[in-house]
């Protein structure tokens, strides 16, 4: 009872402290809870002898609601708190070194209401001009929030990705493997990932336990044909063994949806091929396949990119020959929706260019923020132009990559861009997108988003959903009132590739497709470490079944710039 009634006390002072309460009785639960953590008195005895009051930092305020919890197992006022305050504050306050008032601090500065908010504004960049914060701040909060994510259930793509590579670069090199792949759901690429998955074909299971213990938190268990463990992130790791000349079959069956499967089998049956689990037959006989290339030839079709391995009507499209060519990373040419030092970015408009450069693109379009997001040091209009007299000086040095003028321009709560539509006029391009006042109805905020793809200065509706994976729902949305709104207005859909947006969400991006829209794969990066983010963004794209032509950012500069010029 005492480390229970303890714990009450200290929440009860941290939610008072969120509520900005008066900080003397904070202060004095704070020490109760103290005391009924190193006592070991009897308090349902105390209360009956009337000794409570002789424990140190128990006055009269705290002795009523411990005689209240002894007898109603509640304390009353603790549990209107707790109603009073949105969850996620008070889960902010358990990461190592967040207390109330920092918490306090990013929400009524940042509107920051969960973890996972405030690990997307750490990782914009938005801490470090914060009163009471700063670069080093946050780095330490980012690194609780790494602790914190590892007891999560999910977890998002990228670190997933990292870890997977990192394992299968070192198993690789091993004398003992023979072939090796990622499998499972992350090779079929999910938005969110709940454990890694790899197949591996082995001459000696020792050696590869070895290696794994090496890269893993702990040592590997051996668990009925597989090798199981941790990653150092702390993502759940399955190491399936499998022989030789059942590794395609393997491969496949591991990474592709139920219902696709299973059609798959029924295909394969059809033309007198036995597929079990572990191998395929034909007429009693065991039949070897070296690629997923010849599995289906079997089947007599042409291969089905992984991604689409979902539904079993892909194998009907893929049937007909109307599979188109996915997008890749060969395709693209310009890198979009990027932010600098001169918003909430932590590179300069050079060194981000210059990085750019260096991944084979040939333009980049800087979007930083406008003049309302306050938060992320937006833009307003004196300094807009500063920063266009970079850009024009930074273009005038031929630095092998052209750089366009581009905003992100907040959709204010009536629809409105951010900025007089004589400023709008002066970009190359407009990223419009939402940044605050969520709580609005679905219809209120159908309606602001379709004036915004109205508007005549947006090229591309940024992050349509506005969803912070694994930390904040979609915000509430006529989602296909949108799309089609969108091709009506020949407008662009921005596929947010930072993997804690992935935003939008591939069926609507194939729901799109259909409706004749096209697509911008921007990274959104705030960083020269986030460019890559891209790659993310193009899984999501081939999921949702674009070609190089569905995605403006693949066309060369002057297609591109006839394209938002209209």
């Amino acid at each position: 009872m005492n480390e229970e009634l303890a714990r009450i006390l200290k929440e009860y002072a941290v939610l008072m402290e969120l509520l900005e309460q008066n900080a003397f009785k904070i202060r004095a639960y704070v020490n109760a809870a103290r005391t009924l953590e190193r006592s070991r008195a009897d308090l349902p005895a105390a209360v009956r002898d009337g000794t409570l009051a002789e424990l140190p930092g128990i006055g009269k305020g705290i002795q009523e609601l411990i005689k209240e919890y002894i007898a109603s197992g509640r304390i009353a006022g603790y549990e209107e708190a707790k109603e009073n305050v949105d969850p996620g504050l008070l889960e902010m306050t358990t990461l190592k070194g967040v207390g109330a008032k920092k918490v306090l601090t990013v929400y009524k500065e940042l509107d920051v209401k969960s973890v996972g908010e405030l690990e997307y504004a750490c990782r914009e960049n938005r801490l470090v001009d914060l009163k009471g914060f700063g670069a080093k701040t946050q780095a330490k909060i980012l690194d609780a929030i790494d602790e914190w994510n590892a007891g999560k259930e999910a977890f998002h793509l990228d670190r997933a990705v990292e870890d997977a590579q990192e394992i299968l670069d070192r198993i690789t090199t091993l004398p003992c493997v023979k072939r090796a792949a990622i499998s499972g759901l992350l090779r079929r690429v999910a938005e969110t990932i709940k454990s890694i998955d790899l197949l591996v074909v082995c001459s000696d299971r020792e050696e590869l336990r070895t290696a794994l213990a090496e890269l893993l938190s702990e040592s590997p268990q051996d668990e009925d044909g597989y090798l199981t463990g941790t990653t150092g992130y702390g993502i759940p790791l399955r190491v399936e063994l499998c022989r030789p000349a059942d590794f395609a079959w393997r491969l496949h069956q591991s990474s592709a949806a139920d219902e696709y499967q299973a059609a798959f089998v029924d295909l394969l049956k059809q033309r007198d091929i036995a597929a079990g689990e572990d191998g395929l037959e034909r007429e009693g006989r065991a039949l070897t396949v070296d690629s997923e290339e010849e599995l289906y030839g079997l089947a007599d079709l042409p291969l089905v990119p992984v991604e689409l391995r979902e539904s079993p009507a892909i194998l009907r499209t893929a049937a007909g020959a109307a599979l188109p060519d996915l997008v890749g990373p060969q395709d693209m040419r310009g890198m979009l929706h990027i932010h600098s030092t001169w918003s909430d970015g932590r590179d300069s408009l050079r060194d981000m260019a210059l990085a750019t450069k260096a991944m084979g693109y040939s333009y980049i379009a800087f979007c930083d923020h406008s003049r309302s997001a306050f938060y992320a040091n937006g833009l307003q209009i004196e300094r807009l132009e500063q920063q266009h007299a970079e850009i024009d000086a930074l273009n005038s040095e031929d630095l092998g990559i052209r750089i366009l003028k581009g905003i992100e321009s907040d959709i204010l709560p009536n629809g409105d861009l951010d900025y007089p539509d004589e400023i709008l006029a002066s970009f190359d391009i407009v990223v419009a997108s939402v940044h605050s006042v969520f709580s609005m109805t679905e219809e209120a905020m159908t309606n602001r988003i379709l004036k915004a793809i109205q508007n005549p200065y947006t090229t591309i509706l940024g992050h349509p959903t506005g969803r912070l994976l694994l930390a904040r729902k979609a915000y509430p949305l006529a989602i296909d009132k949108i799309l089609e709104a969108a091709a009506d207005h020949a407008k662009v859909i921005e596929i947010n590739a930072n993997p804690y947006r992935l935003d939008l969400a591939w069926p609507f991006v194939q729901r799109g497709r259909e409706l004749g829209i096209k697509f911008a794969v921007n990274p959104d990066a705030h960083r020269k470490e986030n460019l890559r983010f891209v790659d993310y963004g193009l899984m999501i794209a081939r999921k949702g079944m674009l070609s190089k032509d569905d995605v403006i950012n693949t066309y060369e500069l002057d297609r591109f710039l006839q394209f938002v010029g209209g």
